[in-house]
């Protein structure tokens, strides 16, 4: 028997479904998906109707089912869009957004020895000689070692998204940019302009 971890970085999704008929659309007024009191959780084709009381599968509330019938459908496995409104006819023209995620947990501080470039006019490099060195050279003056940086992979992924910024600065001038870290807790930083939001790992 072969075994093997569960990856979660690995999805998988069924294509066929572009086939089949449309699903049922259902218009609905003052009613929207049925969700649990408490804690929120949308009733599925997994959940179970005692009669019309619904008991959430995750906080244990009884909710009293009123849209018996949209219950039954979801319950059955048939597929339900739930339209609130009609699509606008006049479509809005909206800047598009980017959201960058970055993981900045211990692993990210793992460094790779990078060849030095030199560059000419810029800061003066110090041997582990004790000597300086102009920055127009690769090998000390003095003992001929080669300077060669250690960058970790957040410092590559920070560079990585500078020059992002940049480049959306220069072709896309009005796109809007937010920024997510997460290492054992979740750290909004969104576009800078509010305040910083932490999600610690009991929320998760």
């Amino acid at each position: 028997m072969w075994t093997s971890q569960v990856d979660t970085n690995v999805a998988s999704v069924r294509l066929g479904f572009l086939e089949t008929p449309a699903p049922v659309a259902v218009k609905l007024k003052e009613d929207g998906p049925i969700l649990c009191s408490r804690c929120c959780v949308a009733f599925s084709c997994l959940s179970t109707v005692a009669g019309k009381v619904w008991t959430c599968e995750f906080c244990n509330e009884s909710n009293s089912i009123r849209n018996s019938g949209l219950a039954k459908k979801i319950a059955a496995g048939t597929e339900v869009d739930l339209l609130f409104r009609a699509p606008s006819k006049k479509a809005v023209k909206r800047p598009p957004s980017v959201i960058f995620v970055m993981d900045i947990s211990g692993s990210m501080g793992v460094t790779t020895p990078v060849p030095y470039q030199p560059v000419q006019g810029g800061p003066d490099w110090k041997c582990r000689c004790g000597v300086q060195n102009p920055a127009n050279v690769i090998g000390c003056t003095h003992c001929g070692v080669e300077h060669v940086y250690h960058v970790s992979r957040l410092r590559c992924m920070q560079d990585a998204v500078k020059a992002q910024l940049q480049h959306l600065l220069e072709t896309q001038p009005t796109t809007c940019a937010g920024l997510v870290a997460f290492n054992d807790e979740i750290i909004i930083i969104g576009d800078g302009s509010g305040d910083i939001r932490v999600l610690p790992e009991t929320m998760l």
